[in-house]
């Protein structure tokens, strides 16, 4: 329990002890952050295209039995 309280004391500290930054963003710097996620989006997209046989053919089961597996009929 006592460790709790040491640490609520602290974590009060730190939020109250703080002071204003005064920071601004601008809408360039909101535009910026926007093309950066849309092309991260973009990118996993292209991505996930180009190698998209690949990925398909690791998560399938075949479901044909091999040819030596299968018995021929007269």
């Amino acid at each position: 329990m006592r460790k709790t309280g040491i640490a609520t004391l602290m974590f009060y500290m730190i939020i109250f002890s703080t002071c204003p930054a005064h920071a601004y963003l601008d809408p360039g710097a909101g535009s910026l952050i926007l093309q950066v996620i849309l092309g991260g989006i973009a990118g996993i997209a292209i991505f996930v295209k180009l190698f998209w046989n690949r990925f398909k053919t690791l998560f399938q089961f075949s479901k044909h039995k091999n040819a030596g597996d299968e018995k021929t009929e007269l």
